[in-house]
């Protein structure tokens, strides 16, 4: 853990500790329809605490061209505090950036600096959360798109968006504590950490679907589909509608004074082998304990007084062996019950 930086594992909101890199090879124009081809970049910014994951286009690759991308980035996530980045000239001028934040109050805090860590030279490891979002979105533009068809800056940020979010729609952690049902969980991704429980209107990756025609076949495929998954959900977890036994609901009574009870005489030991039982008497109960009171024999002489012994146990390791308010079996009060009974 000593080169373990403290980022990583700082309590922050998304994108307060961040890895910033680069992404080249987007064929671009300046506008639709243009002859003219430019290069788009990609700034591709990860949060080093939760792995949310924020792309934004670029026209060049000056100091002033990342700065405005840092700054349309931070007007929905804010300002980050402190940067990991490559070793890169463009990246590495933003030590001198400063920006203007107006709080609350109406009040202006001039030169918020950056912290910036710089990785060694050829050690692309260092930065391996963004690296690894850079590849992925390459991958991802190969299996959508051709990314050799030149597009505006403007539509390469629509496509950007939709890839960050998709990423970010990935699960990260189970946020229920109960392990009784697979149902109610909330899974906690990316989104719903930046979105809060609006995190159902995410953004699906084909995006907003312009068809002004009313076609009946895509409606009921729709429907097909929504009947499909729903039905495959219920069969699923058809066994958590059968009723349970009553067994399983209620539970015996905790013991009282006076309850003969029986419990295993080794205080640790819950081994199968080498058991040893005895009976007692309960003497004290509190709400977790019992204190149970035995008696021994120390010689074979009967005539000897027996020595009591008390033994403390919780009353989930206690069974009750004849309760206060139940009659000896052995009672002349027992049988005669019993015979009033069969008359």
């Amino acid at each position: 853990m000593q080169k373990h930086s403290f980022a990583r594992t700082m309590i922050a909101p998304p994108f307060y500790n961040a890895m910033m890199d680069i992404a080249y090879g987007f064929p671009g124009q300046p506008f639709k329809n243009a002859r003219t081809r430019i290069n788009v970049y990609a700034l591709v910014i990860v949060c080093i605490l939760t792995g949310a994951t924020s792309i934004q286009a670029m026209e060049g690759l000056e100091t002033q061209d990342v700065v405005q991308a840092l700054e349309r980035h931070a007007r929905t996530h804010g300002v980050p505090a402190h940067i990991f980045i490559d070793n890169g000239t463009q990246l590495k001028a933003l030590e001198h950036a400063s920006f203007n934040v107006r709080d609350i109050h109406a009040q202006v805090y001039d030169n918020l600096g950056l912290e910036i860590s710089i990785s060694t030279p050829k050690s692309h490891e260092e930065r391996g959360r963004v690296e690894r979002r850079i590849g992925l979105l390459r991958d991802l533009l190969e299996r959508i798109v051709d990314p050799k068809i030149a597009q505006t800056p403007l539509q390469w940020q629509t496509l950007f968006a939709k890839i960050a979010n998709t990423i970010d729609d990935l699960p990260i952690a189970k946020g229920d504590q109960s392990n009784a049902s697979e149902l109610g969980f909330e899974i906690l991704t990316a989104n719903r950490l930046k979105m809060g429980r609006n995190n159902n209107r995410s953004l699906a990756f084909p995006g907003i679907v312009l068809d002004m025609t009313s076609d009946l076949t895509k409606l009921l495929e729709k429907n097909r589909k929504i009947y499909q998954v729903w039905y495959q959900t219920f069969m699923d977890h058809i066994h958590l509608l059968a009723r349970k036994p009553d067994k399983w609901n209620n539970t015996d009574r905790p013991p009282v004074e006076g309850d003969i009870l029986m419990f295993i005489l080794t205080d640790g030991g819950y081994g199968k082998k080498d058991l040893k039982w005895k009976l007692g008497k309960a003497v004290e109960v509190t709400k977790s304990t019992v204190k149970i009171l035995t008696y021994s024999v120390s010689s074979p002489a009967l005539t000897r007084k027996p020595k009591g012994s008390i033994f403390e146990r919780s009353v989930r390791d206690v069974s009750i062996l004849f309760a206060l308010d139940e009659l000896c079996i052995n009672s002349r009060d027992y049988h005669s019950t019993k015979s009033n009974g069969d008359q």
